[in-house]
């Protein structure tokens, strides 16, 4: 199994003929709010969140070869930042099994595509964040986006 794209958006939903419809698509930068420094500083190790909640959403289009159908795969998603640190305390994995359906048309890859939310994620530092798409631990595909400070008025 490969993955042939991924894209970051605000929103995501599948359709009935194997497409999908991602509201903004493509999107990069993230402005939010920064939040207050808290008044006591962090225990060491302890990261603090800089700015307030945003949401998004990765979606993944996997090819897979015929030889995999009915094969589990399991494809794990990893957000961290530009220090490499994962952000996320959980990385979605997806135990995909291609269904082995004689109904698919001989010939080529079949598509698959994943999608996963990441709602209120709280980011941890501005700058650059990593969006490593891993099947079966083996890094297949990364996309970027950026959170930055929202400019005061």
């Amino acid at each position: 199994m490969t993955v042939d794209w991924i894209v970051v958006g605000r929103a995501a939903e599948p359709g009935p003929d194997g497409s999908v419809s991602i509201l903004g698509a493509g999107v990069h930068t993230f402005f939010c709010q920064p939040l207050a420094a808290p008044p006591q500083p962090p225990a060491a190790g302890t990261r603090v969140p800089v700015g307030t909640p945003i949401n998004f959403v990765v979606v993944v289009r996997c090819l897979v070869s015929r030889t995999e159908l009915g094969r589990l795969q399991p494809v794990t998603i990893r957000v961290s930042d530009q220090d490499g640190h994962s952000v996320l305390p959980l990385n979605p994995e997806f135990p995909v099994v291609p269904p082995n359906n004689p109904l698919i048309p001989p010939g080529g890859h079949i598509p698959i595509n994943l999608l996963s939310a990441f709602n209120n994620f709280m980011p941890p530092t501005w700058g650059q964040y990593a969006i490593d798409v891993l099947i079966n631990n083996d890094l297949k595909g990364t996309a970027t986006f950026q959170v930055h400070p929202a400019q005061q008025a």
